[in-house]
């Protein structure tokens, strides 16, 4: 659980990066934001990175903490993934395009795996299918979802990813299951 100090870093972090890439924000910048100084940034925080590496841990930590029953489809899944970005589109744009876009595509992924083994999990209960199958069938699902948002990011975020999503749905569960049904057969 982060310290109100460590929140209020981030919340600073998270402002900042919606006025500029993050290539260009400094440890003062935050620390002025969010009235703290230096010493006490680097108590929490060893540089930018690691405020980063928290955000997204701490987002991949809220995903994994929704169950199934909150959002049985893979669809929900994802959108309620999403939302964080949609909700910092700037800040997650300027991550983008600068030398956090690494860690930014690896959160990515891990949201992308959450919300495809979910889906896979709940298809498969069951049936007669191996393990292999199942990570491989997540890893699959996971690539398109992660494939659809890093997309979207680049295309400069213009509409609704979750409206997209839905239109497409059909074809991806299709796909899915006919390669369970391969699978399994």
């Amino acid at each position: 659980m982060a310290s109100s100090t460590q929140k209020s870093i981030i919340a600073a972090f998270v402002e900042i990066l919606g006025e500029r890439s993050m290539d260009k924000v400094t440890v003062i910048d935050i620390t002025r934001r969010c009235g703290v100084n230096r010493n006490t940034f680097y108590y929490h925080f060893h540089d930018i990175y690691e405020l980063l590496d928290l955000i997204f841990k701490n987002e991949i930590e809220r995903l994994v903490g929704i169950s199934q029953n909150e959002y049985p489809s893979w669809q929900e899944s994802f959108c309620e993934g999403i939302s964080w970005c949609m909700e910092n589109s700037t800040a997650i744009y300027n991550i983008y395009r600068s030398s956090g876009r690494d860690r930014l595509e690896q959160y990515f992924i891990q949201a992308g795996k959450i919300s495809a083994a979910r889906y896979i999990h709940m298809k498969t209960q069951g049936r007669e299918i191996g393990q292999q199958q199942v990570e491989d069938l997540g890893r699959l699902l996971g690539a398109a979802i992660t494939g659809l948002v890093i997309e979207w990011v680049n295309g400069g975020m213009m509409g609704d990813p979750c409206a997209y999503i839905e239109r497409v749905a059909d074809l991806m569960d299709g796909c899915i299951e006919g390669a369970i049904k391969t699978t399994v057969d």
